[in-house]
């Protein structure tokens, strides 16, 4: 009789710890489940990648001047008058001319969970007929928090205008932002896996994963002990 008792003992252990591994694998199924669904979501709705971007002047804006000068050394300047060349011998150079030149126009991308990227300079060019930047890697527009258009300089980098994607263009300070995108999923999964909440689900995701296996392995283990 004790011996059967203890056997029934053993049975109803076992049966309880085969209940709990269900219940453990049906839990963490159902939230693999729910997060694979909520991922497929979120990168659908973060799928539109931004390819390009052209800027164009409107007649509104007002284009700033790049002034661009030229030297020449004192010894070609004979035709100044003797005050001015008594001044130019202690100058190895003096400004005599300058011409004023179309910007250097710079773009860059103000993105959430990254450093800023800078699409480059496209130098003495007017933005009138428009200027074009494209991207190495198409980003996601849900990324993109703010476009900067700015003047580059040697000495400094002037802010022009400063839009944020509302549409497929914009305007901002005379000129135009219009931004085209391509729609892909891979784009969408990189971009929720980069955010905060992706990578919790993330983490969420493969902690649930080693759970079903021990559930799973757990009554192996258990009958083979």
């Amino acid at each position: 009789m004790k011996q059967h008792h203890k056997t029934t003992e053993a049975e109803e252990t076992s049966k309880q710890s085969l209940s709990l591994a269900k219940i453990t694998g049906i839990l963490c199924a159902s939230v693999i489940f729910l997060s694979v669904i909520s991922c497929i979501i979120m990168a659908a709705i973060r799928s539109h990648g931004l390819t390009k971007i052209t800027v164009t002047a409107t007649v509104n804006a007002k284009e700033p001047i790049d002034s661009k000068f030229s030297f020449l050394d004192p010894e070609k300047l004979k035709f100044l008058n003797k005050v001015k060349q008594e001044l130019l011998k202690k100058a190895k150079k003096e400004v005599v001319n300058n011409k004023d030149e179309p910007p250097d126009y710079e773009l860059i991308l103000n993105l959430q969970n990254e450093k800023p990227l800078k699409l480059g300079v496209i130098p003495n060019t007017s933005a009138i007929k428009g200027l074009t930047w494209y991207l190495n890697e198409p980003v996601s527009v849900k990324d993109v928090v703010s476009i900067q258009l700015k003047e580059q300089d040697k000495r400094s980098s002037d802010l022009i205008a400063e839009v944020q994607i509302v549409g497929d263009f914009t305007s901002e300070n005379g000129y135009r932002f219009e931004c085209f995108s391509e729609r892909s999923m891979e784009i969408g999964v990189k971009s929720f896996f980069g955010t905060p909440v992706g990578k919790a689900i993330s983490a969420g995701f493969t902690i649930a994963i080693l759970i079903v296996v021990l559930a799973i392995l757990s009554p192996i283990l258990a009958a083979c002990s």
